[in-house]
């Protein structure tokens, strides 16, 4: 069973959520997800969501959250970028320690 960094996720329950800027329940959403990546379990894959935004996310996708609320930029300065329809995260950006 892989396991999640738990003071990564205690760290994005503090910050406001990016869309609403509520601060009750924040979780960080993994960009690139957990299940598929476990190796991104990190803050650069990662953007704080209330419960509400966290939902529409997973609803309806990141690229499509992505550009229903201008996210673009928030994520190219994390270190994404946008390649055949999917986001993607930089080499130099998983290297960070």
């Amino acid at each position: 069973m892989l396991k999640r960094n738990k003071k990564l996720a205690e760290s994005f329950s503090k910050l406001p959520c990016i869309i609403c800027g509520k601060i009750e329940m924040v979780v960080g959403h993994h960009v690139i997800s957990f299940g598929s990546r476990p190796d991104l379990d990190i803050a650069e894959n990662m953007m704080p969501l209330c419960p509400q935004h966290h939902s529409e996310v997973h609803n309806m996708g990141t690229t499509r959250f992505v550009g229903k609320y201008g996210l673009r930029f928030y994520l190219i300065k994390k270190g994404f970028y946008f390649d055949e329809g999917k986001w993607r995260i930089s080499e130099t950006t998983k290297a960070k320690p």
